[in-house]
């Protein structure tokens, strides 16, 4: 069974330049890990799904690709929901209630970069994990 992620935003990016590159690596892990993009109106009903809900926070841990890569495969778990906040980041009540908080970068990126950099890295997670070259 696929390991299932949704990337969860508060709204969809109006930036579409990385958009095929995305596409291109959702494609390529398509039979093992399944991406999903939803933009709710509210993102708190989410948090009552079963899976691991981790939001992208400049305060949370930042592991290197390859304890990513551990953490993500790691146990039964097989649905996760990555959060990307807006400009303003979350409030300290959704933070709360999210299992973990990761940091990409102690950068600031624009949207579509964040979300660029979270699909290559879970890409780079499946590659690590399969002991390919593509992360040497």
């Amino acid at each position: 069974m696929p390991v299932k992620i949704a990337i969860v935003t508060e709204e969809k990016s109006k930036n579409l330049s990385l958009e095929p590159q995305i596409e291109a690596y959702k494609k390529r892990m398509r039979h093992a890990i399944l991406i999903k993009e939803l933009s709710p109106k509210k993102l708190s009903p989410l948090l009552l799904k079963p899976g691991r809900h981790i939001a992208l926070d400049l305060c949370g841990s930042a592991p290197t690709s390859e304890q990513f890569a551990k953490q993500l495969f790691k146990g039964e778990e097989k649905e996760f929901y990555f959060y990307l906040g807006n400009a303003a980041g979350f409030s300290p009540g959704f933070l709360e209630q999210v299992n973990t908080r990761l940091c990409l970068s102690s950068f600031t990126f624009p949207q579509h970069i964040a979300r660029f950099l979270l699909v290559e890295q879970i890409y780079r997670a499946s590659e690590i994990r399969k002991g390919s070259a593509y992360h040497k």
